[in-house]
């Protein structure tokens, strides 16, 4: 997961070009939800959609995956809009929550969702299938107090919420929360408790380190930082000047938004440039890791 660049600004003003009077339709619409203790939702949000996947560079927002066309790409309402349900917390993280002093807040049974959020422009990303409609469907762990009928987006921080919202500056660098050894995704270390809960938490809620349940994504992962491998292994003191060049162009271009995986390939890169010899058996580990969840 990465930061998804873009102001509120621009993001709204690319929204008017794509549905010009988008946001006032929209306001008048949320007006229409005061009282509706059960709204039917219409379909506005398909409209932008281009707007996200521009801005995400046709990559899930969530596990850095590339995405092809629009169909594949689920606009992802991040406050769930309908409803909230309790999100089953793995036994481990469970403890680990507890035991750092915090809890994972579940909504009662029945609970209503974010109905007022569901036209804000800054409550949506786009997400391939497994994140959106396999993984997070509508759960929305919190460790603060649940604001359903909140309708600025900047008035829910005190939700703390656990996962990492990437687009804009509204929330935390998902890089400086998340860093890869390899292939595999961790908490960064020098975080405060609860920095290092949401990474976790991030990480566990989207399988982004599971290989029974993702084991495409690692291995597309791999496959990305193989070819990053193979061309810094190529800026030898044996290689032409051309081929350190391209090998250079190469590293570089991968390290860019527009790449998948972006997360992951930065840490390796600056590993390798520190300490080549635990980037190469970093690179090797991996190998022999899928070969045998592979076989």
């Amino acid at each position: 997961m990465i930061r998804i660049v873009v102001t509120e600004a621009a993001l709204r003003a690319r929204i008017e070009e794509l549905k010009a009077g988008w946001e006032g339709r929209m306001k008048a619409l949320v007006t229409a939800l005061r009282g509706n203790d059960d709204p039917e939702f219409q379909n506005e949000w398909s409209d932008i959609k281009e707007a996200y996947i521009e801005f995400q560079h046709s990559k899930c927002a969530f596990c850095e995956k590339p995405l092809e066309g629009k169909i594949e790409q689920d606009v992802e309402h991040f406050r769930p809009k309908g409803a909230v349900v309790a999100w089953p917390v793995p036994g481990d993280l469970a403890d680990e929550v507890r035991k750092a002093g915090f809890r994972v807040v579940q909504p009662p049974r029945g609970s209503k969702g974010y109905k007022y959020l569901a036209y804000h422009p800054l409550n949506y990303l786009t997400a391939c299938k497994t994140c959106n409609s396999i993984r997070k469907k509508n759960y929305f762990p919190i460790a603060g107090r649940r604001r359903l009928g909140g309708r600025a987006i900047a008035d829910l921080a005190g939700e703390q919420a656990y996962l990492i919202y990437p687009l804009s500056d509204l929330d935390a660098d998902p890089e400086h929360l998340i860093e890869f050894i390899g292939i595999t995704p961790r908490p960064k270390a020098g975080l405060t408790v609860f920095e290092r809960l949401r990474a976790r938490v991030t990480i566990e809620f989207f399988g982004l380190d599971n290989v029974s349940e993702r084991k495409d994504l690692l291995i597309d992962r791999f496959e990305t930082l193989e070819k990053v491998y193979l061309a810094l292994k190529g800026r030898t003191e044996f290689a032409t000047a051309a081929d350190r060049n391209r090998a250079d162009q190469v590293v570089t271009a991968y390290q860019t938004s527009r790449r998948r995986h972006t997360n992951c390939i930065k840490h390796f890169v600056a590993l390798f440039t520190r300490h080549p010899e635990q980037a190469e058996q970093l690179y090797q580990d991996a190998v022999t890791y899928l070969k045998t969840v592979s076989s």
